[in-house]
């Protein structure tokens, strides 16, 4: 039951990244501008983020579906989900009504909120759970 329960969870992870992943790589000046309405990063690291984030989104997808390097994977992968969770925190407590740009670069996408916030919350503690297994050398390799 927990070698399939792994493996649901690394391949959601795994194909919802590399969704978000490619459909900012579609769209670069779309993501630039979903950044930018974040408030959080200078202007100037703007444009090198926006291009560099999809393709570790991509990696990391890959990563986590080919089961190569699944331990740095499912690190990344935890980093990501803390870094969006705090990206998304600080804006609704500055009531900011900005779209997530997590699926889509439109900016009538949707908008930021405590639902969004508690997904990646909870993406985050079971990107943390794959990298425990792993670290423990219960994990991926069974799976």
């Amino acid at each position: 039951m927990k070698r399939a329960f792994l493996f649901l969870v690394r391949w959601g992870i795994g194909l919802l990244f590399l969704y978000a992943g490619a459909v900012k790589i579609a769209d670069p000046s779309g993501f630039a501008r979903a950044v930018e309405a974040y408030r959080i990063l200078p202007s100037g690291l703007i444009p090198p983020f926006s291009h560099l984030l999809p393709w570790v989104e991509v990696l990391v997808g890959a990563t986590l579906l080919s089961g190569l390097l699944l331990r740095g994977a499912a690190l990344l992968s935890s980093f990501l989900f803390l870094l969006f969770a705090i990206a998304i925190g600080v804006n609704l407590v500055r009531g900011a009504e900005i779209s997530c740009g997590c699926f889509t670069t439109s900016p009538q996408g949707e908008e930021l909120s405590l639902v969004l916030l508690l997904r990646d919350v909870v993406l985050f503690l079971l990107s943390l759970f794959l990298l425990w297994e792993e670290v423990r050398g219960k994990g991926f390799e069974a799976v």
